[in-house]
């Protein structure tokens, strides 16, 4: 059996249409995400919902020093990698991608990852999240 698609033109306009509309309810569903990730993150929290293994004698120190608090990790020292924490959108002709990234800070990132810190991305459930706010778009 064949089947021929006669009308793709007016299906991929369609789609365009739709993605439009979608575009700011993605942004603003993503960024409420990212928020989250930052928040649980500076609450010594990691992306398994683990509470990060402690400071190093010497980080500890490092942060008292500079009147940091030290009780639990927080992955903030400077202030510089989630200042650089950023969204960028990618919108194709029907579809779009979200983008979250740390410019220059993202060595700070991998630093942490290599330390067991994992905490940069979506959880499943913020994945749910994202997906049921586009669903409910009109």
């Amino acid at each position: 059996m064949d089947l021929k698609i006669s009308n793709l033109d007016v299906i991929n306009i369609a789609v365009g249409k739709r993605i439009g509309k979608l575009v700011p309810v993605f942004k603003q569903a993503v960024g409420v995400e990212k928020d989250r990730i930052q928040s649980r993150t500076q609450q010594g929290i990691g992306f398994d919902g683990k509470k990060f293994s402690k400071y190093s004698a010497k980080w500890k120190k490092a942060r008292q020093a500079a009147g940091l608090q030290t009780a639990y990790v927080d992955l903030t020292y400077t202030g510089d990698m989630f200042r650089a924490f950023k969204l960028s959108f990618l919108k194709g002709e029907a579809s779009i991608t979200g983008v979250m990234s740390f410019g220059s800070e993202s060595y700070k990132v991998e630093e942490n990852e290599a330390l067991g810190r994992g905490f940069f991305g979506l959880t499943d459930e913020q994945i749910e999240i994202i997906k049921t706010k586009l669903r409910q778009a009109p």
